[in-house]
């Protein structure tokens, strides 16, 4: 028997191995590098946007903690003059009381809390009732 190829079979066509050298042509290459920078990107592009929308979120929670803690502030001692507004860093807090028309003894306290995203300015406003109170001595 002949070291080469079987009987009818071109040089290079026998078992894997014999006459041909093992490895990727420089297409099927491509083909992978391709298709791995596809899938890298559309990864990329979905982690990004997780993170940008938990950062967004981050925020917005931070804009309710401090309209919470205005409204607080506010049913305890409502602001002077039936305003009053704090800036703190990119953050703006405006409290608001006034009587309540539907329901005599009561104060409507709202709280809005602003701040710049970008160029977007964004809002966050809560509201609450709350006896009134009587500084009479």
């Amino acid at each position: 028997m002949s070291s080469g190829s079987a009987a009818g079979e071109r040089p290079g066509e026998g078992r894997p191995g014999e006459g041909r050298t093992a490895g990727f042509t420089l297409l099927e290459c491509l083909v992978a590098f391709t298709a791995l920078a596809l899938i890298l990107s559309a990864s990329y592009a979905a982690f990004g946007a997780g993170a940008r929308g938990a950062d967004a979120a981050a925020t917005r929670l931070e804009a309710l903690a401090r309209v919470e803690s205005a409204l607080a502030r506010a049913a305890v001692s409502p602001p002077a003059g039936g305003a009053a507004e704090t800036r703190d860093g990119r953050w703006t807090v405006r409290m608001t009381a006034a009587p309540y028309a539907e329901a005599p003894g009561l104060v409507r306290i709202a709280a809005e809390a602003r701040w710049r995203d970008g160029a977007a300015e964004r809002r966050l406003s809560l509201a609450t009732l709350a006896p009134a109170r009587d500084d009479r001595p």
